[in-house]
């Protein structure tokens, strides 16, 4: 009978160097715990007790940890529980290991506003941009390195805020139907304002001495109408009482209408906070609205990715400290 001798299994470098590789990825964290309060502890009771895990989970753990290195790692004798060699030149690099994991788990990164030279970006409507300046100074003797981008709401805020162009968004309520936010983005209330009705200085309206509900819907309008996907809270708060007011003039945002209204007599119904400039000027009287109106909120979107960082959780709250005061806003926060 022809016999042939085994040819002995070779195992490269590189395939020894892929196997501790993979023994590597198998062992997951719990086990390194376990070989760990082990070596710390000397007995399966005690690292039982260190772990706050049964001592049948402990010895189901070392034999699993025994069967992926290959050694018995602890042997009992007259003198207890020992570690093999093996156990014993594992102890300090493991234990250095889980110091490091654990740091990486739980260490904060650092940030310090007095010192960052970090560029953060603020996209928002027109008309809240225009009130941007008088934040500035504020925010830079806090942090007088940073370096602001302050832009344009404009379209596609969810892709921007997900791919990191833009950080923080801040707009009215009434905006969100027409900006398309995907579920990610995060949103909190910043403020509130309330509607008024501006007219002309010297309008006959104003001389009737009564501004009641008859008088109102008897005016010409301007509406505010931001997109073809936003509803008129004005119009809405009508229908519900079964009237209409009489529109003659739609414009694209509020500041418009107000400009509108002063060279007219026309009169407009907008957020309280975007009139004040041009009620403070005397380009524009306001009166309160002969109907319930419900509260405009303003509200700061971000993505959920950077919700804990901290370098955006500062850049945050000087938002919300600053802004809605800026606005004319009643702070939310």
């Amino acid at each position: 009978m022809l016999t042939t001798t085994p040819t002995p299994l070779r195992i490269t470098s590189t395939e020894r160097g892929a196997m501790n590789r993979k023994q590597i990825t198998d062992l997951d964290l719990r086990l390194l715990r376990v070989m760990s309060a082990l070596l710390e502890t000397g007995g399966v009771s005690r690292a039982a007790e260190t772990l706050n895990v049964t001592p049948s989970a402990i010895s189901h753990s070392l034999s699993i940890l025994r069967g992926r290195m290959g050694d018995q790692l602890f042997v009992r004798d007259s003198s207890g529980f020992r570690p093999t060699p093996r156990a014993l030149a594992m102890q300090p690099r493991l234990q250095r290991a889980l110091v490091d994991l654990r740091a990486v788990l739980t260490e904060e990164a650092e940030f310090d506003p007095r010192t960052s030279e970090q560029q953060f970006s603020l996209a928002a409507m027109d008309c809240i941009m225009e009130r941007l300046p008088a934040v500035i100074g504020s925010i830079r003797s806090i942090a007088p390195n940073v370096r602001m981008n302050l832009l344009g709401i404009g379209s596609s805020l969810s892709e921007r805020l997900a791919s990191g162009e833009v950080d923080l968004a801040l707009g009215y309520g009434f905006t969100e139907s027409c900006l398309e936010l995907e579920r990610e983005t995060m949103r909190v209330a910043a403020g509130s304002s309330r509607f008024i009705c501006v007219l002309r200085p010297g309008h006959a309206a104003l001389r009737a001495g009564v501004f009641d509900l008859e008088r109102y819907l008897g005016l010409a309008h301007v509406s505010v109408r931001l997109s073809s996907r936003t509803r008129s809270m004005v119009n809405d708060s009508l229908e519900a009482l079964g009237k209409e007011r009489r529109v003659i003039l739609t414009v694209s945002d509020a500041r418009s209408a107000i400009r509108c209204v002063a060279n007219s007599d026309l009169v407009a119904t907008v957020p309280e906070s975007l009139a004040s400039d041009a009620v403070a000027a005397g380009e524009v009287v306001a009166i309160a609205p002969p109907f319930d109106l419900p509260t405009i909120d303003l509200y700061l979107w971000w993505h959920a990715r950077l919700h804990n960082d901290p370098p955006h959780i500062w850049w945050r709250n000087m938002v919300l400290t600053h802004l809605p005061a800026a606005l004319g806003c009643n702070v939310r926060h």
